[in-house]
């Protein structure tokens, strides 16, 4: 086994994409737009070692499916400030890769430390430090 795997963030799937008000949901689609790379989980790393860049033509598809037309003001959201998917099954799709044929699932993409949503803290891994602690203990 390998540690990466067992080290690394989770990916973006659809309920980490929901939360915060569609933050995460929006940060893709601005790195997309931007043509930046992905990082991708440990198990698509073999595939794509250097990362994925999405076609940017994803964008609207992305967009239309998340939010109701597509945009964001006619959006809802749970108690938990989650949003009310449009569309949960257009995401589930894979995503076209830039210049390729190849398609990746969103959950390949990696979570990385610039998806935060704006905390500054990440709440899990405080709450994995103090049960560990109270387990030491």
């Amino acid at each position: 086994m390998r540690a990466k795997e067992f080290l690394a963030e989770e990916g973006l799937q659809l309920t980490q994409l929901r939360k915060h008000g569609g933050a995460y949901f929006d940060k893709l689609i601005d790195k997309i737009s931007k043509g930046d790379t992905l990082e991708v989980e440990a198990n698509y790393a073999d595939r794509f070692p250097d990362g994925v860049v999405i076609d940017p033509q994803e964008i609207e598809r992305l967009k239309t499916a998340f939010y109701p037309n597509g945009d964001k003001q006619q959006m809802t959201t749970d108690s938990g400030n989650n949003v009310v998917v449009a569309v949960p099954g257009v995401l589930r799709e894979p995503v076209r890769i830039k210049d390729s044929n190849e398609r990746v699932p969103l959950g390949a993409i990696t979570k990385t430390k610039d998806f935060k949503s704006g905390k500054g803290i990440n709440m899990g891994v405080i709450a994995e430090a103090v049960l560990g602690a109270a387990l030491t203990a």
